[in-house]
């Protein structure tokens, strides 16, 4: 049985600038690197989580922002959030790839999973307390025991 990648074409879309950590170049890199090295993985695209399932980690004025903003360029949320034409659908994809990731995999892979998938969603960047993942091995564990928890919660476990 192969570990199943949940993804979508829609996130390579979220357009976040130039010098932007979260850009479709290191998506598409990542996702690159692991076909290469992992050509047994499972792909499966991703589907767009529900506004019920996003309703459980995040407020309805998050949501009113990300998905009914329209932009015709790029605007920033807040110092590090920025959407695009595409950044709604890229959020409901994201969000959806770890809702069906927290359902479809086993506990142990959860985190794991979670802490991959959470950090691509436009919508995982606020309302969730989620530290960056930096060298410090603490605040790595707790990075990915918070995207664990939102992982958890948007898949209503």
């Amino acid at each position: 049985m192969s570990l199943p990648v949940f993804s979508h074409a829609a996130c390579l879309a979220h357009d976040t600038g130039p010098g932007h950590a979260e850009c479709a170049a290191r998506l598409q890199a990542v996702t690159d690197l692991l076909r290469a090295r992992h050509p047994d993985l499972e792909w499966i695209e991703a589907p767009r989580a529900t506004r019920g399932q996003l309703l459980r980690v995040h407020t309805e004025a998050l949501l009113h922002a990300v998905l009914e903003t329209r932009p015709t360029h790029r605007i920033w949320l807040d110092p590090d959030t920025v959407l695009s034409p595409a950044s709604a659908e890229a959020g409901l994809r994201a969000a959806g790839a770890v809702t069906a990731a927290v359902i479809h995999l086993p506990a142990r892979a959860r985190t794991f999973a979670a802490a991959l998938l959470a950090c691509a969603s436009p919508l995982a960047a606020q309302d969730v307390t989620n530290p960056p993942i930096s060298q410090n091995s603490d605040a790595a564990n707790t990075a990915a025991e918070n995207a664990e928890a939102y992982a958890a919660r948007i898949a209503g476990l």
